[in-house]
């Protein structure tokens, strides 16, 4: 993915944004333009979903009779593993860049909070982060960001990352 990115940059990319591992990755600034290796997942509805494909039932020996909670309640036993169990899944950042000219000034970073442990109907919806829950986030793309060279300034609820 480094290379890849850098690649692209390379051939007159201004921003990179990754979102596959549904999980935030760290941030590089490369020749003056941000790779956001990841942004995490911005929505998970799954959960509220009003169908499911009957071979997904099947694979947890659940007939027609059942229904979509039923299925997401046995995959994740319970909320006890998958997305619904840890709060990686349930965290994310909208970049905000500023550039002058083609030159790249800042990156405002605002953590969004996908509502880990709320009950299903409330949570997958993006709210901006705010308080422990925006420090949490922040912090720990901070620490994401830190092998790149990158440095992540934490002001208030927002990260930030000067060029």
């Amino acid at each position: 993915m480094v290379e890849f990115a850098h690649t692209l940059i390379d051939q007159g990319l201004d921003v990179f944004a990754g979102a596959a591992p549904h999980s935030l990755r760290g941030i590089e600034i490369y020749k003056n333009r941000p790779i956001f290796y990841s942004l995490g997942n911005f929505i998970m509805q799954n959960e509220t979903v009003a169908w499911i494909p009957a071979e997904a039932y099947r694979n947890f020996g659940l007939g027609a009779e059942h229904t979509p909670g039923d299925y997401f309640e046995d995959r994740s036993d319970s909320g006890k593993r998958g997305f619904p169990a840890d709060p990686v899944f349930w965290q994310a950042v909208l970049p905000v860049c500023h550039f002058r000219g083609r030159k790249l000034a800042e990156v405002k970073l605002y953590p969004v909070d996908l509502g880990y442990q709320r009950p299903i109907p409330q949570r997958g919806r993006p709210m901006l982060a705010e308080g422990k829950v925006a420090q949490e986030i922040l912090n720990w793309l901070r620490d994401l960001s830190k092998p790149f060279g990158t440095q992540v300034e934490i002001e208030g609820d927002i990260g930030v990352i000067r060029a």
